[in-house]
């Protein structure tokens, strides 16, 4: 089991240790409320997992592409393959969301 040390800057949360998710089964998700909209081709991150050992990163955000707002699933497996899901969907200032994102590692 590894120890994970949060701290909080600039509304996030990083976990600074490695806690052992090398590109197998993996669910992430977070209640996010936007205060603003991203401009245009600008990413918010709201919960990523990445690895060094095995260069797999996972990745949840609300971007905006080319005036097209929407929330992004991402799978990097570095040199191997990257998987993306876009959902276009403009959220609501000041409203809550439960976004969740899940990969089976195939």
């Amino acid at each position: 089991m590894a120890c994970i040390d949060i701290s909080v800057i600039n509304n996030t949360v990083t976990l600074a240790n490695d806690v052992g998710v090398t590109g197998g089964n993996i669910t992430m998700g977070a209640w996010i409320n936007i205060d603003a909209q991203p401009a245009t081709n600008v990413s918010f991150s709201i919960v990523g997992q990445s690895d060094a050992g095995v260069d797999v990163a996972y990745l949840l955000r609300y971007e905006d592409s080319g005036g097209t707002k929407r929330i992004t699933a991402l799978r990097d497996k570095n040199l191997v393959a990257t998987a993306q899901i876009n959902y276009n969907t403009t959220l609501i200032i000041d409203q809550w969301y439960h976004v969740v994102m899940s990969d089976d590692g195939t």
